[in-house]
């Protein structure tokens, strides 16, 4: 078996995002820390009883859906990239004595 720092699911052969792996290694701490607060609110300070609904963890999992960027984001992040484009072929053209008038035709 390889040695890679990516995680997969076995069954599918998914890979993981970034978070996803980050959430499987920091998990342990977590419910550490967790429990450690719940401990120190309800038992030891008595700020909270223990019938108290506990705060919910919205960790990143396999099955946790990826935001799809907007059409609008889409569409900016192409208007950037083509003017960016345009940008680079416009130094290049005035860099190798080109014929502007022939890049931006009328």
């Amino acid at each position: 078996m390889e040695e890679i720092d990516e995680l997969c699911h076995l069954t599918t052969r998914t890979v993981a995002a970034q978070s996803v792996t980050t959430t499987v290694h920091t998990v342990e701490e977590v419910g550490k820390k967790l429990f450690a607060d719940y401990l120190e609110q309800r038992l030891v300070q008595k700020e909270l009883t223990i019938f108290h609904p506990l705060q919910k963890n919205l960790l990143p999992l396999f099955g946790t859906p990826t935001r799809k960027p907007s059409k609008i984001q889409q569409s900016v992040k192409a208007l950037e990239a083509d003017c960016n484009l345009f940008a680079r072929l416009y130094i290049a053209c005035q860099n190798r004595d080109g014929n502007i008038d022939e890049f931006f035709p009328p």
